[in-house]
């Protein structure tokens, strides 16, 4: 399950937002329900897309830590429309975890930590959700980013999140001005945007001291080639240039229902064969590494560039 996030406005700042309450507190620790149930229950859509995390910055950036997200109230009829009015609450609740989440754990991946590697601090997320004139503050504290399968049921640490009811900034705006101003709504913004944070002595526990793979002692074709491909093909979320395999609908009825084409050689991928494969198991390192021209490599270099390899990072063919 993916979820993504594009607030209006972000804040970043030198040092993250200190815990709101300590890691022992009870609410903490306090026990959730587990839903078992496909997300495709609740009316989700099943949609191919690589699993990216993404902070909405670019490395090495010296504001890594994220202050204050505003987000938008802009799509909030659409979803009314579609799930009825007695349900806003829910919309708003719901809105407001899934963003929060998101930008936490997209964080806490750019800082090292994810579902083996739990978060030795929390990691506190501020947002704004607002159109102008209804405003809500809420405060996320994410204390847990294990989400593996065998602490997915058994965690004894929850994430939390503090959300307030609505509140208007002003009632109406008419040709005299302002009427119904709400200066406490105001003021607790402009808390939440003074906030000050906590530096830590070890942020990134578990990430290489050169910290970025930009840095990583390879050679400058491959960091180049890997790059490219991650901005290209993975980050952006850019189609692939080449179509998936698909069953057609004459395949369909005369091979996999019916099969009627017994001296058709099989050369599909849901047909069995020796050089079989299927593109929903498709891994980052299965493909045909690019081909230097002979212009533009050396004597003892190779034909191709090098290519990834999850053992020893790169390797040529």
């Amino acid at each position: 399950m993916q979820a993504s996030s594009t607030p209006s406005l972000g804040i970043r700042v030198n040092h993250g937002l200190p815990e709101v309450v300590e890691l022992d507190h009870e609410l903490s620790s306090t026990s959730i329900p587990i839903a078992n149930l496909d997300p495709r229950a609740y009316g989700y859509k099943f949609r191919h897309k690589h699993a990216t995390t993404t902070t909405a910055f670019w490395p090495g950036e010296n504001r890594e830590y994220c202050h204050l997200w505003m987000l938008s109230l802009a799509n909030i009829k659409s979803n009314i429309r579609n799930l009825g009015e007695h349900n806003y609450g829910s919309i708003i609740q719901q809105k407001m975890i899934l963003a929060s989440f998101t930008q936490a754990l997209a964080h806490a991946s750019y800082l090292g930590f994810g579902p083996v590697t739990e978060l030795t601090y929390p990691i506190v997320q501020q947002s704004l959700l607002s159109d102008g004139q209804k405003w809500y503050l809420s405060v996320f504290q994410m204390n847990t980013c294990a989400l593996h399968s065998e602490r997915a049921a058994e965690n004894p640490v929850s994430n939390i999140l503090w959300l307030n009811n609505e509140q208007q900034l002003f009632e109406v705006v008419d040709e005299t001005g302002v009427k119904g101003f709400n200066p406490e709504v105001l003021s607790n913004i402009i808390c939440m945007y003074l906030k000050k944070g906590t530096e830590r002595e070890n942020p990134t526990p578990y990430l290489a001291p050169y910290k970025y793979l930009a840095k990583f002692p390879a050679p400058e074709e491959y960091r180049d080639d890997f790059h490219r491909t991650l901005l290209q093909y993975i980050y952006s979320g850019r189609p692939r240039p080449t179509a998936r395999p698909e069953i057609y609908n004459w395949e369909k009825i005369y091979k996999v229902d019916f099969k009627t084409r017994l001296y058709e050689p099989p050369r599909r991928f849901f047909e069995p064969h020796f050089n079989q494969w299927h593109p929903g198991r498709r891994r980052f390192d299965d493909y045909k590494p690019p081909y230097i021209v002979k212009a533009h490599r050396d004597k003892k270099s190779p034909r191709n560039k090098p290519r990834i390899d999850t053992e020893h990072l790169y390797k040529y063919d």
